[in-house]
C-alpha cells in the first residue's frame, strides 16, 4: 500500500513541476498560463497528500522477522537462570507486596500520622542463605516481633536482626531466631534457602 502512495507521489511530483515549468516559459512568452499553472498547483497537493499518507501508514520501524538478541538479553536470561536454579527444595520465595505462606500485615504507629505499614514474613527459625532474585538492589532486614516506643514517642521494633544489603543476585547468610521475622524493602523478589 504504502508503496502505490509513493509511486503516486513521484508521479504527482514530477506532473506539478512539468506544468508549473510550462508555466513559467508561457509566462516569458505572453500566452496565458493559468491552466498550466493550476494543474501543476494540484499535481504538487496531491503529491503532498500521497506523502502525508505515506507518512500515517508506513510505520517507523520495519518488524524484523526474527528478534536479535543483545548481549545485554543474553546476560539477563543467565542471570534469571541462575536466580532460578538458587531456589533449592525448602526454599522460600518473598515478593514486594505479597504475604505468601508466612507473611502478615504489621504497622508500626498505628493511629498516628505516619503509620508503617510493612509484612512480616515469620518463616520458621533456622540459618538462610538470602538471594536477591530480583533486577534491583534490596535490603533484607530480621525484627523482633515486639514494640518499643522511642523518646520521641514513636514505636520500632524492639530488636534488629540481621541484616543484608544485596545487589541481583547476590546472596548473603542470615539467622532468624524464634520470635523474630524477615522483612524484604522494595523492590522485593528474595528466596530464603534453609542451610543445614
Amino acid at each position: 500500500m504504502a508503496n502505490l502512495f509513493s509511486v503516486i507521489f513521484l508521479v504527482a511530483l514530477i506532473v506539478g513541476i512539468v506544468f508549473i515549468r510550462k508555466a513559467g516559459k508561457l509566462k516569458k512568452s505572453g500566452m496565458d498560463n493559468s491552466r498550466s499553472k493550476k494543474i501543476g498547483i494540484v499535481s504538487i497537493a496531491i503529491a503532498l497528500v500521497a506523502m502525508v499518507i505515506i507518512g500515517i501508514i508506513t510505520p517507523t520501524t520495519e518488524p524484523s522477522a526474527e528478534p536479535v538478541a543483545t548481549s545485554d538479553d543474553k546476560e539477563e536470561v543467565e542471570a534469571k537462570e541462575e536466580a532460578e536454579s538458587a531456589i533449592r527444595e525448602g526454599g522460600i520465595i518473598i515478593k514486594d507486596a505479597e504475604k505468601g505462606k508466612y507473611g502478615k500485615d504489621l504497622v508500626l504507629n498505628e493511629g498516628s500520622d505516619a503509620p508503617d505499614n510493612i509484612i512480616g514474613h515469620f518463616v520458621p527459625s533456622g540459618k538462610y542463605e538470602v538471594t536477591n532474585l530480583g533486577d534491583k538492589p534490596t535490603q533484607v532486614n530480621v525484627y523482633k516481633n515486639e514494640k518499643a516506643v522511642t523518646e520521641e514517642g514513636w514505636e520500632e521494633w524492639a530488636d534488629t536482626g540481621d541484616i543484608a544489603l544485596l545487589k541481583p543476585n547476590e546472596s548473603a547468610e542470615i539467622t532468624i531466631e524464634d520470635g523474630y521475622f524477615v522483612n524484604a524493602d522494595a523492590p522485593a523478589y528474595i528466596v530464603l534457602n534453609p542451610i543445614g
